[in-house]
C-alpha cells in the first residue's frame, strides 16, 4: 500500500510536467540558467563563483534549488522538465518523512495513520501544484516536512547521530527560502523552551545540533551582514558570499501587521491566494473538507502538548501546531501568498489525519464508524478525482493559457531566426516578456562569459542592470519605440497589440507554437518617386543639393561627438507624415526621432502633419570612410516607400 501511494504520488507529479503549468515561471528560468552556468562554468550569470545566495534579478534567490538542479541541466539540458525534477524528487523524500512521523508512535494505529498521511500529501492540491513548479521557495515545504520528522525522531530516540541529522536538515532548510531565516530561530526557541519544560534535553545533544546548524547557517549570516552594512563581497574557498544590489530587508516586519495581513495569511495557508499557479479557488490548498479535520487535529495536538508538559514526556505531535503558529505569525507580518507561506502546509497532513482519527473516535457504534470512514475516504477520492480531471484534463491549461510571471521558452523562435540567412543578419526584436534576457539566454545556452563580454556589467553600479538586460549581439529585448522595417520581430501570441501593428505595417507573419516571427518584404510595397511623391526639407545638416557635411553638424550629445540632422517631410502622394525615416551608413541603419512641427501643420493647414518633424542624432564615428548614405522613407499605412541617396562630403569628415 505504501508503494502504491508513492507510485501514485510520483505519477501525479510527473504527468505532463513540461506542459502543466503553461510556460515556465521567470524565477524558474532564472534559477535554471544559473544552474546551467554553474554546471558548465562554475559561476552564475553574474560570474560569481558558487554563490551561497543567488542574485537572480537583483533581489536575491535561495541557492539550494539551483545546486540540486545542476546534474539535471548538465545531463538533460536547460528545459522545464530538468528544472522541475529536483523539486519532485525532494518531495518524494518528504513523502516518506511525512509518513514516518506517525511511525514514531507505538500503538496499533501508527501504520494506518502513516498511510493516511502519505495519501494526504499525495492528494492535497497545494502539494501537487507547488511541486510542479521549479521555484526555490517551494523547496521549503519539502524540507520542513523532512526537518520536523528528523527533529521529532532525534528527541524521541535521544541519539547523537539523530541530532546531527536534525541539525543538518535545519541548516539545509535555511537554503530553501529567505523566510526560514525568521521562522527557524523562533521555532527553535519555542522548541528549546518546550524541551526544558519537560526536562527532556541533554547539553551534548543540544551542542551537536547547534554546531551542525551553525556551520551551515554561517555563510548565510555572512550574506546578511555584508548586505546590511554595505560591505564588499568575498569568497570562502570556492564559495562567494554574495552582495546584492537590491537588499529586500523590509519585506518582513511588524509594520506590515494589520487585519488585512492576518486575513491574507489565513487564506494563503488554508484557502487560496490570487495566483493560479499556486492555488485554485474551487479546491483550496487542502480541499475544503479538510478544514474541520485540521481544526480538530490542531485542538487535539495542542491538548496533547499541554498534557505532555504536565506529565514531563515528549509528544512529537506538539511540533506541528507550533510550526504552523510560527509560520502564521510571520505571514501576518508580510505580504502573504501560498508559495511564500508554503512551509505552513507541512503541518496540514498531520493535523488532518489526527483530526480524522479524533472525529472517528467520537462515534461509538463500530458499524457507523466504519461507514463514516468509508464516506470520508470516498469524499477525498471524489475531490482528488475532480481536481485531476480539471487540472490534467485540459481545462486548467485553457483557463490559464497566460499566467502572471509565466512565459514560454524562446527556443523555437530563436532557432527559426538563426536558421534563416537573411533573418540572422538583421536585428531581431523580442517583444517584452518577463525579464526577456533570461529567456533569450536560456534559449541560446550562451556562455555567461560571452554575454558579459558584449554586455559590460558593473556589479558596483545597479543602474547598469537596465542596460545589461537590453540586448545582445543583433538581438534587442523589447519592442523599439519606432518600428524598424529592416528588422525581425519575435512576438508571443498573447501580444495582440504588437502582432496587429506588425501585420498592418506590411510584415509577414511566420507562426510557431507559442511565438510568431515577423519579417518584412520590401517588394510588396509601392515605390514612390522622390521628385514627385516626396516632400522633404532639411533645416540643418543637409544642404539643398542633398549633400551632408558632418563636420559642420557635429555636436556633443551626452559627452559623445554626434552629427545632428534636423528637417521635416511627408508623403506627398498620400498627404501624411512618414511612419519611419532612416539613414543607412555602411552596414548600420539609424532611425530618425519623430518631432512635432506645429509650424508646418499650421502653415499647410493640415493637423495630420503635426508629427512630420525629423531629428537624427548619429554617432560621428559612423561616417568614417562613407561617401554616401541611403535615405529610406516608409509609409506603412499606405504600403509605400521612397528611397534616395545623400552625398557625404567625405573630405570634411576628418
Amino acid at each position: 500500500m505504501f508503494c502504491a501511494v508513492a507510485c501514485a504520488a510520483l505519477l501525479v507529479h510527473l504527468y505532463q510536467i513540461a506542459a502543466i503549468p503553461n510556460g515556465i515561471h521567470v524565477d524558474e528560468m532564472g534559477m535554471g540558467y544559473d544552474a546551467w552556468c554553474l554546471a558548465h562554468f562554475g559561476v552564475d550569470r553574474y560570474l560569481k563563483e558558487y554563490p551561497v545566495y543567488l542574485m537572480n534579478f537583483g533581489g536575491g534567490q535561495s541557492a539550494l534549488y539551483a545546486y540540486l538542479c545542476i546534474p539535471f541541466v548538465k545531463w538533460f539540458g536547460l528545459s522545464a522538465v530538468a528544472v522541475r525534477l529536483p523539486g519532485i524528487l525532494l518531495y518524494m523524500v518528504s513523502l516518506f518523512c511525512g509518513a514516518g512521523i506517525f511511525m514514531l508512535d507505538t500503538d496499533d494505529r501508527a501504520r494506518c495513520k502513516a498511510l493516511a498521511g502519505m495519501v494526504m500529501m499525495t492528494v492535497f492540491p497545494a502539494f501537487i501544484m507547488l511541486f510542479r513548479i521549479g521555484m526555490d521557495c517551494n523547496l521549503m515545504l519539502a524540507m520542513s516536512v523532512i526537518f520536523l520528522y528528523l527533529m521529532a525522531r532525534a528527541v524521541k530516540v535521544q541519539r547523537t547521530a539523530a541530532f546531527a541529522a536534525a541539525g543538518m536538515a535545519g541548516g539545509v532548510l535555511l537554503y530553501t527560502y529567505v523566510i526560514s531565516y525568521v521562522v527557524m530561530p523562533i521555532f527553535m526557541v519555542l522548541m528549546l523552551l518546550y524541551l526544558v519544560a519537560i526536562r527532556h534535553i541533554r547539553i551534548k545533544h543540544l551542542m551537536i545540533f547547534g554546531l551542525v546548524l551553525a556551520v551551515l547557517a554561517a555563510p548565510l549570516i555572512a550574506v546578511q551582514v555584508i548586505n546590511m552594512f554595505d560591505l564588499p563581497e568575498f569568497q570562502v574557498g570556492p564559495f562567494t558570499i554574495t552582495r546584492l544590489f537590491q537588499y529586500r530587508s523590509g519585506e518582513i516586519g511588524l509594520g506590515h501587521l494589520s487585519i488585512q495581513s492576518v486575513k491574507d495569511a489565513l487564506m494563503s495557508i488554508f484557502l487560496f491566494d490570487g495566483l493560479r499557479y499556486n492555488t485554485l479557488i474551487p479546491f483550496g490548498t487542502v480541499y475544503y473538507i479538510s478544514l474541520p479535520f485540521i481544526g480538530i487535529g490542531f485542538v487535539k495536538c495542542m491538548r496533547d502538548f499541554a498534557g505532555s508538559i504536565r506529565e514531563k514526556v515528549f509528544c512529537h505531535r506538539a511540533l506541528y501546531p507550533l510550526w504552523l503558529l510560527v509560520l502564521f505569525a510571520v505571514g501576518c507580518c508580510m505580504e502573504a501568498n501560498t508559495n511564500r507561506l508554503n512551509a505552513a502546509l507541512a503541518a496540514a497532513p498531520v493535523l488532518a489525519v489526527e483530526g480524522i482519527w479524533e472525529a472517528m473516535s467520537w462515534i461509538r457504534d463500530i458499524r457507523t464508524r466504519r461507514i463514516a470512514k468509508l464516506v470520508t475516504a470516498g469524499a477525498y477520492l471524489i475531490c482528488f478525482g475532480v481536481f485531476c480531471i480539471y487540472y490534467f484534463g485540459g481545462t486548467y491549461a485553457k483557463d490559464t493559457s497566460k499566467m502572471a510571471y509565466f512565459d514560454y521558452p524562446l527556443d523555437e523562435a530563436v532557432a527559426y531566426v538563426e536558421a534563416d540567412a537573411k533573418c540572422s543578419a538583421q536585428t531581431t526584436y523580442i517583444s517584452a516578456i518577463n525579464q526577456t534576457y533570461i529567456y533569450y539566454l536560456g534559449a541560446t545556452h550562451l556562455s555567461p562569459y560571452e554575454y558579459h563580454q558584449d554586455n559590460a556589467f558593473d556589479r558596483e553600479d545597479p543602474l547598469i542592470y537596465s542596460k545589461w538586460t537590453a540586448g545582445h549581439g543583433r538581438y534587442r529585448f523589447g519592442m523599439p519605440g519606432q518600428l524598424e522595417w529592416d528588422a525581425n520581430y519575435i512576438v508571443d501570441h498573447n501580444n495582440t497589440a504588437s502582432s496587429s501593428l506588425l501585420r498592418e505595417s506590411g510584415f509577414t507573419e511566420h507562426p510557431l507554437e507559442h511565438y510568431s516571427v515577423y519579417t518584412f518584404e520590401l517588394a510588396s510595397f509601392e515605390q514612390l518617386e522622390p521628385d514627385t511623391d516626396v516632400e522633404l526639407v532639411w533645416n540643418a545638416g543637409v544642404n539643398a543639393q542633398n549633400q551632408m557635411t558632418p563636420i559642420q553638424s557635429t555636436q556633443l550629445v551626452n559627452d559623445v561627438e554626434c552629427v545632428v540632422l534636423v528637417g521635416w517631410g511627408y508623403d506627398l502622394k498620400y498627404m501624411q507624415p512618414w511612419d519611419s525615416v532612416s539613414l543607412r551608413l555602411g552596414s548600420e541603419r539609424y532611425y530618425a526621432e519623430p518631432v512635432q512641427r506645429e509650424d508646418i501643420a499650421k502653415q499647410l493647414g493640415n493637423e495630420a502633419l503635426l508629427e512630420s518633424g525629423l531629428l537624427f542624432i548619429l554617432p560621428k564615428a559612423a561616417f568614417d570612410g562613407q561617401t554616401s548614405a541611403e535615405l529610406m522613407l516608409m509609409d506603412f499605412d499606405n504600403k509605400a516607400y521612397a528611397m534616395e541617396r545623400v552625398e557625404i562630403l567625405y573630405e570634411t569628415c576628418n
